[in-house]
């Protein structure tokens, strides 16, 4: 017992101390494009590693020569969990490659009162839609166009991990969202819930076509009210929906009863109301006047008709 203590007091100093160094760090973003014109020698790369602390990212490298061209885009943010790649090869003997990462750390604020110890499981999605153009190729030894990979877990931990990992072979328009839930626990007052993100896109050999996924893998959280998540620069990720107290439900249907009250009233004291119900009160007035004895209450109703 003594010694699972012990390692559990070290587990929560290492994330007080990791909490301190990550106050004012970034993510982790980069990637590399290589490209080969043609023919001739035209080859391009640009490197930018994975792990170099920045936020954004973006890169756009272009080659061509001897009836071949190639193309390289690469972008990653980190305020919007999302990274993009495409890359494009023409004309004879050009070859393109590429690949793009990002890696963050999310703080995850629970609702104030959250009991120590408290297990937590949140909806997590991942997104990954693109194009490849149709007669596309790819090197034949590698068997697919796309490699993609993505993971979401609380730091440290083991179990609770979202993870989707895959390929895509053939041409056309690709759209599937991966989903699932990630668990937390919660270690109390001081010791901030941190949890790990990760993903990458990767094209290893592009001999013909095009592949478009600039703007398609992305990761989002749902959150309930009271929780929070931010990046690890302190950028807020995700809003929570707030969900209206029992108590203020029987005064929001109050509310929407009286506007419809009132709107129904309305439409019963339009000008057109009046004007069609005027030749009726003048009839029932005349109606009046040819009785005996009813002169002054004839009287009367003529003004209130007048006055109507």
């Amino acid at each position: 017992m003594k010694r699972m203590a012990s390692v559990r007091s070290l587990a929560l100093a290492a994330l007080a101390l990791l909490a301190a160094c990550e106050a004012n760090a970034v993510a982790f973003t980069g990637g590399v494009v290589s490209l080969v014109g043609g023919s001739g020698s035209c080859n391009k790369s640009q490197l930018t590693p994975l792990d170099t602390p920045q936020d954004t990212f973006s890169l756009v490298l272009s080659t061509g020569c001897s009836g071949g061209a190639a193309l390289g885009e690469l972008r990653s943010d980190a305020s919007s969990t999302s990274v993009g790649l495409h890359v494009a090869v023409s004309g004879t003997g050009a070859q393109a490659a590429a690949q793009v990462g990002l890696i963050d750390t999310w703080t995850i604020g629970v609702p104030v009162g959250t009991a120590t110890g408290s297990v937590f499981s949140l909806p997590a999605a991942f997104r990954l839609e693109g194009d490849i153009a149709p007669g596309s190729t790819f090197g034949t030894s590698l068997g697919r166009f796309l490699d993609y990979n993505v993971s979401l877990s609380q730091f440290g931990s083991l179990s609770g991990i979202l993870q989707r990992s895959g390929q895509v072979t053939s041409t056309g328009h690709f759209d599937q969202t991966f989903s699932g839930l990630v668990s937390f626990t919660y270690f109390g007052p001081g010791v901030p819930t941190l949890a790990d993100f990760e993903m990458q896109l990767s094209v290893f050999d592009l001999t013909q076509g095009d592949i478009d996924f600039i703007h398609t893998l992305s990761a989002s959280l749902a959150l309930p009210p009271g929780f929070t998540a931010t990046s690890s620069s302190g950028t807020p990720l995700f809003v929570s929906s707030p969900v209206p107290e029992p108590e203020t439900l029987p005064l929001l249907l109050l509310g929407v009863l009286g506007i419809g009250m009132a709107r129904f009233k309305h439409k019963r004291s339009t000008p057109v109301a009046r004007i069609h119900a005027e030749p009726r009160r003048q009839e029932a007035t005349i109606d009046k006047t040819t009785r005996p004895g009813s002169r002054g209450r004839s009287a009367g109703a003529v003004g209130v008709s007048r006055n109507a």
